[in-house]
């Protein structure tokens, strides 16, 4: 960037977002007395500093090649995929700031690299989503000038900051996202035991051009119990079950629109709703045997069963899981770990390739 644009830019953003941002989060009775823009000065370190002016050089050269890539927010977890020069850094925090993101201890990822953000960056994260001091800041604090951006931190909700390893920077920025998922302690262990059918899925859900669906997928990963996961996966199996209704409607009218225009005329104008049992059945359409494979432990090659039969005796017997899970059954029926484990990996396999044939059938 020039150097009169960059200049620029970082005064802008100064005398804007930053100013917003520290005005904002004072008491409000202060507010008259809070420095106006002409008057407002802020510093990484005190000018009489010998290294001061390489410093500033140093964080304005850094801030001038910093932009926002995309962000996704998740039950007030909002994570942020920023660009610097040739390099990407993801941070995560809560919005409320009063938890806090651990990394696992032995988090084997070695593609996240512990990083920091600079003040300035914080401050671009931070207005992106509206968020504010963990309390206000001190009238000390800011009473007289220059202000330092050290004292204005200290108000800020804690950032798990990672560079990502140069060679994964190219990644698309929801597969950045996932990886910074699965480094949290939060997550259960069944998805960190499936992470290679995980990603499967997010590349073929990336596909559908569906956001909210992205959305979903990794929202779940915020789910520290392994029955919470598989429940949160579930919602998109659902995903298939009145699909294949809505393609014969959409053949018999020869309605022009998608199949998700469709399904939403039906649902919102038609008040209709899939039975669930009859929904479970129809969803195997886009899978083959190999998740029920997987959760039935036996090969289809070795029953003399319909395929069709093999696959809905599977989804059946998730959907009775589910309902275990998510329902009151008066008894005690939780499914043990290993079947909650054996199901979940069914489920991933299953949403690999229903998605990918839902991509192929969308685009014919």
């Amino acid at each position: 960037m020039e150097s009169g644009k960059k200049i620029s830019k970082i005064k802008n953003f100064l005398e804007n977002q930053v100013w917003k941002w520290v005005s904002q989060n004072i008491e409000t009775q202060l507010v008259p007395r809070f420095p106006s823009k002409k008057n407002f000065k802020i510093l990484p370190v005190d000018e009489s500093d010998p290294n001061s002016k390489d410093i500033v050089n140093e964080l304005c050269d850094q801030f001038s090649t910093t932009s926002l890539s995309s962000s996704r927010e998740f039950d007030g977890l909002c994570i942020s995929v920023l660009n610097v020069g040739d390099k990407k850094l993801i941070c995560g925090m809560y919005r409320n700031g009063g938890r806090f993101l651990k990394s696992l201890s032995n988090n084997e990822n070695k593609d996240l690299l512990e990083a920091e953000l600079t003040f300035l960056q914080k401050i671009l994260v931070l207005s992106f989503f509206d968020i504010g001091a963990t309390e206000s800041i001190d009238i000390k604090v800011w009473e007289s000038v220059p202000i330092f951006e050290k004292d204005i931190e200290r108000y800020m909700p804690e950032m798990l900051v990672y560079e990502l390893a140069q060679e994964d920077a190219k990644e698309e920025d929801d597969f950045i996202i996932l990886r910074f998922l699965l480094s949290l302690e939060l997550v259960s262990s069944n998805a960190h035991a499936f992470q290679n059918e995980i990603f499967t899925v997010l590349q073929f859900l990336l596909a559908t051009g569906h956001d909210w669906l992205t959305n979903q997928f990794l929202s779940a990963m915020l789910s520290s119990r392994n029955s919470s996961y598989f429940a949160e996966i579930y919602k998109l199996v659902e995903f298939f079950f009145p699909l294949q209704n809505v393609l014969r409607l959409k053949q018999s009218t020869s309605f022009s629109g998608s199949t998700m225009e469709l399904l939403s005329f039906c649902r919102a104008d038609l008040k209709w709703n899939q039975n669930h049992h009859m929904g479970a059945r129809a969803s195997v359409a886009y899978a083959t045997p190999h998740f029920a494979e997987i959760l039935l432990e036996k090969l289809f090659s070795e029953t003399n069963k319909d395929e069709i039969k093999f696959k809905e005796e599977a989804i059946e017997r998730i959907s009775v899981m589910r309902h275990s899970i998510v329902h009151q059954d008066f008894k005690d029926s939780a499914p043990s770990e290993d079947d909650l484990r054996r199901a979940t990996h069914a489920m991933l396999i299953f949403l690999a390739e229903s998605f990918n044939n839902y991509v192929i059938e969308s685009s014919s």
